[in-house]
């Protein structure tokens, strides 16, 4: 017991030496923390630039451009489509209506010594309500295929995008371990 007085001294001496000390470590482990933090921010940086830079990246960035503008190409045609088909429709119904208009003159005024050329005009209204209904269907059937093929080649496009993406995305994965 003799001896715990000095104990306590040299205890106390010790404490006093560490906190003389524990500024200077913090300091050291506070420069050390944001030496390593700059380190990892560079190394992360370098690592984004080299995903961005690399080939699949840029591939899968082009790959999607063209995918993009399929997609707005397609929309567009079939925007038109629809207004194509739309004016051929109205204009057959105005032609069907026109000699439809015709025929029901023609037969107002035909009287039996006039039969043969009120059939003669009534056959050609018909005949030529059934081109213009002809030619709507043709207009019809030329603009899908149309917008059919523009939506085909979209899709090719998007699983095309999405093939790169696979390859970008693996390529980058093992650029994460360098």
């Amino acid at each position: 017991m003799a001896d715990l007085p000095g104990r306590a001294r040299r205890a106390a001496t010790k404490v006093r030496e560490q906190l003389e000390h524990a500024p200077s470590a913090l300091r050291d482990a506070a420069t050390r923390a944001a030496e390593t933090y700059d380190d990892l921010a560079t190394r992360g940086e370098k690592l984004v630039d080299r995903i961005k830079n690399q080939q699949s990246t840029q591939d899968l960035l082009d790959q999607v451009d063209t995918a993009t503008a399929q997609a707005k190409g397609a929309v567009t045609s079939a925007r038109k489509s629809a207004a194509d088909v739309e004016e051929s429709v109205r204009a057959t119904v105005d032609t069907a209506a026109a000699e439809a208009d015709k025929a029901a003159t023609a037969i107002a005024d035909s009287t039996g010594e006039h039969a043969e050329t009120t059939a003669t005009q009534v056959k050609a209204s018909a005949r030529r309500t059934r081109t213009a209904a002809k030619k709507t269907a043709t207009t019809t059937r030329k603009r899908a295929a149309s917008t059919a093929s523009k939506v085909k080649a979209t899709a090719t496009s998007t699983r095309k995008s999405a093939a790169k993406a696979t390859t970008a995305a693996k390529q980058a994965a093992e650029k994460i371990g360098d």
